[in-house]
């Protein structure tokens, strides 16, 4: 049953949180409407926790330890809207810390699932938070206050391999144990041996209240520009990108990183409170360079040594001043995200290459599909120097580009020919004339392979061939392929090519290598209009977070108000705003 004294602390706390108190917050209004594709399923983490040393509440002189936590996970499936709602749950608690210490000797166990799922059990007690080190990034993946033994689960990313980091609350202070996990789905085990002070709950109050959050991925080779508040406090901060591969799931992908980071600070209240935010993004691109999935975790880590804070003008009872000694505050949120199931592939061969002046990777699946961080139009299986390898003509930002990646993961830029006369001939092969096509091209590098095409005079099935020392040498039928339209031949270059049409053998009694039959000029279109798709750009990314006044408020035990109170009013893990603004080059 809640207690007047309990509405008001309630009420406290709710006019600081309209005030701004709001976690990760873009706008105050309704949620954006959905951009970009939809999502076949996302992955919502939030954690945040506050440690604070409180004296002096509305004139007392009384002492404690206040730990406020609040945490959310949300899950959906199946083409899900960018737009997201979770519910929160909120923790405040007055600790009671016992002077006495008493050797605590039990076992940690860790693993790391495929699924970006963080699996902690624990059997020493006053575990308060797990925070994951990965990709040069910290990650806070879950928090609360485990007075026992404990099993919990968070959400995190992986990027191959990642120190967990154990939190246990020992007094005023915090120990911390670090496990690293080298693969997913590998427990990890560890004795322990800590000696850490005796702590009870001597008051607590908790409430549920709802976000949503609106999550795009960044575009494609495009910096970003992240500005917001903190506690009303401006800062902003630009992230460029990194072309480079990244675990999702265990696969090593193509992929680009943004990463971000800015100083922060507050006056709010007087909380004088200092400290940073890091925030990362990636995503991963999977066949024919389509976006698969993304990953974006921003993490607050602030700290208040010394000082008064004022909370006078509140309507609520213990209004005035009080001193804080020491704060500690960190606060995370994460949204894995996978766009498109059907574009996933584990990587056989990956190679570079450079487009419109930007390193671009480009790597081989299984059965021939091509993987990049930029658009590919065309994926084709070829022989070169003997080798099976993989022929794609990929786009970035307007520029098209046509590489070969080989076994040895190389990648061979291939030289665009135009055709310099097509003419008509007869071509006697064995005991058979074929009516042919002659293409003669231009080369300017024979050291580099060739690629052009050529419009088909008849239709049915061709051959081709080149002329290698006045010898017609047929070409491995990989190498030549039909593309809207179009005759597209991928050679390791001559200067003499044959399309010779199947259908059109007759038998000859006298054997005549080549016959000339006449010299008009066949349409052939250009090597430089090698078919390609139309590339899609992604819309701008923009992180929204509305928060909703709280649906659910429960105490239990003897709740301390000047202790609610005190904690409300530091509670600086929920004190941010963030707007990200996606800018393309």
């Amino acid at each position: 049953m809640l207690t007047l004294r309990t509405v008001a602390l309630y009420s406290f706390l709710a006019a600081l949180i309209v005030a701004g108190l709001v976690p990760f917050t873009a706008t105050a209004q309704a949620p954006l409407p959905p951009r970009g594709p939809l999502l076949r399923n996302v992955s919502y983490s939030y954690c945040a926790s506050l440690l604070a040393n409180v004296t002096g509440v509305g004139g007392l002189n009384e002492s404690f330890i206040g730990y406020a936590y609040e945490r959310a996970v949300g899950r959906a499936f199946l083409n899900t809207s960018p737009v997201i709602q979770v519910n929160v749950t909120r923790v405040i608690d007055e600790l009671s810390i016992s002077p006495q210490i008493r050797p605590y000797n039990g076992n940690v166990s860790v693993e790391v699932t495929k699924s970006n799922t963080i699996e902690v059990s624990s059997t020493i007690p006053y575990l308060i938070r797990v925070i994951v080190y990965s990709a040069s990034h910290e990650q806070l993946a879950w928090t609360g206050m485990a007075t026992g033994p404990v099993t919990v689960e968070g959400l995190a990313y992986v990027n191959g391999s990642a120190v967990i980091g154990l939190q246990y609350l020992n007094g005023t202070s915090i120990v911390q144990v670090n496990l690293t996990v080298p693969t997913y789905g590998r427990p990890i085990n560890k004795d322990l041996s800590l000696r850490l002070h005796n702590i009870t709950v001597k008051a607590s109050i908790n409430s549920t209240f709802t976000e949503i959050i609106v999550a795009n991925a960044p575009r494609r080779y495009s910096p970003f520009f992240a500005k917001g508040y903190f506690e009303g406090e401006p800062f902003n901060t630009s992230a460029g990108f990194n072309v480079t591969k990244a675990y999702f799931n265990g696969t090593l992908m193509p992929a680009l990183v943004w990463r971000a980071k800015a100083g922060i600070s507050s006056s709010f209240m007087g909380s004088g409170f200092r400290g940073s935010i890091d925030l990362i993004d990636i995503n991963f691109y999977g066949i024919n360079g389509t976006l698969y999935a993304f990953v974006r975790e921003i993490t607050l880590n602030a700290t208040r040594r010394s000082g008064t804070i004022g909370y006078g003008g509140m309507q609520s009872p213990g209004g005035g001043s009080m001193r804080m000694s020491w704060a500690n505050a960190m606060a995370s949120q994460a949204v894995i995200a996978v766009v498109n199931e059907s574009a996933f592939s584990h990587v056989m061969y990956e190679g570079w290459a450079t487009v419109a002046g930007q390193p671009v990777i480009i790597a081989e699946g299984p059965e021939g599909k091509a993987m990049s961080t930029a658009y590919v139009n065309v994926s084709h299986e070829v022989v070169l120097h003997g080798k099976r390898s993989l022929l794609v003509i990929i786009t970035l930002n307007g520029t098209e580009d046509i590489e070969v990646l080989t076994p040895s993961n190389v990648t061979i830029k291939v030289q665009v020919t135009r055709p310099s006369r097509v003419t008509a001939v007869n071509v006697t092969i064995g005991h058979y004339v074929y009516k042919a096509q002659k293409i003669v091209v231009n080369l300017t590098n024979t050291s580099q392979p060739i690629i052009f095409n050529v419009t088909p005079a008849l239709t049915g099935p061709i051959m081709v061939y080149k002329m290698v020392n006045g010898t017609l040498v047929p070409l491995n039928s990989s190498n030549y392929f039909i593309c809207r339209g179009s005759i597209v031949i991928f050679d390791d270059p001559s200067e003499t090519y044959y399309v010779v049409y199947n259908s059109t053998a007759t038998p000859v009694t006298t054997t005549t290598a080549i016959t000339t039959t006449s010299s008009t000029t066949s349409v052939a279109t250009t090597a430089s209009t090698v078919p390609t798709t139309t590339a899609t750009t992604l819309t701008t990314i923009t992180t929204t977070v509305t928060t909703t006044r709280p649906t659910t408020v429960t105490a239990y035990r003897p709740p301390s108000y000047a202790m609610i109170a005190a904690v409300a009013a530091v509670i600086v893990i929920a004190v941010i705003v963030i707007v990200i603004v996606a800018t393309k080059r």
